[in-house]
C-alpha cells in the first residue's frame, strides 16, 4: 500500500511539473509571437521603403522567410510540450 501511495505521489508531481512547464512554453510563445509581429511590421515598412532596390528587399524577403521558419519551429515545440 505504501508502494502505491509513493507512486501515486510522484504521478502528481509529474503531473504538475509538465503543467508547470507548458504553462512556461505558452508565456515564451507568447513573448515570441509579439517580437515576430513586431519584426514582421518593421520588415514589412522597410520592404515598401526599399521598393525596388533589389538586394536590399531580397534581404528582407529572406529574413521574412526565416521568420516563417520560426513560426514553424515555435509551434513545433508547443506542441510538444503538450
Amino acid at each position: 500500500m505504501n508502494t502505491i501511495n509513493r507512486v501515486q505521489r510522484i504521478r502528481r508531481l509529474l503531473f504538475i511539473k509538465k503543467q508547470k512547464a507548458a504553462i512556461e512554453v505558452n508565456r515564451a510563445t507568447e513573448s515570441v509571437n509579439h517580437t515576430i509581429a513586431e519584426l514582421e511590421k518593421t520588415l514589412s515598412r522597410l520592404g515598401f521603403v526599399l521598393g525596388t532596390y533589389a538586394p536590399a528587399y531580397s534581404f528582407v524577403q529572406v529574413l521574412q522567410n526565416q521568420i516563417e521558419t520560426l513560426k514553424i519551429a515555435l509551434d513545433t515545440v508547443k506542441e510538444e510540450s503538450k
